[in-house]
């Protein structure tokens, strides 16, 4: 999948179908592309999830060996 950071994504599954790690895939390539994290923001429906994916951010970060802070994760609430 091509990761264009001009464009707004929404992603919608049923639970279990690789949301998250879809995400998580899109975020470090728009990073390793020179998007600043700081500049992003990650919503989620519930605490689990959001930590959860500031889990699978960090792993793949580095995975990549990419030293650049983490984009804000939250919930709804």
């Amino acid at each position: 999948m091509q990761y264009d950071p001009s464009t707004s994504y929404m992603l919608v599954a049923n639970p279990g179908s690789g949301k998250t790690h879809q995400l998580s895939e899109a975020i470090c390539e728009y990073i390793r592309n020179g998007v600043d994290p700081r500049d992003m923001l990650c919503i989620t429906f519930t605490e689990r999830a959001a930590d959860e994916m500031e889990r699978r951010i960090f792993q793949k970060l580095l995975e990549y060996r990419i030293a650049a802070p983490l984009p804000e994760v939250h919930t709804f609430h």
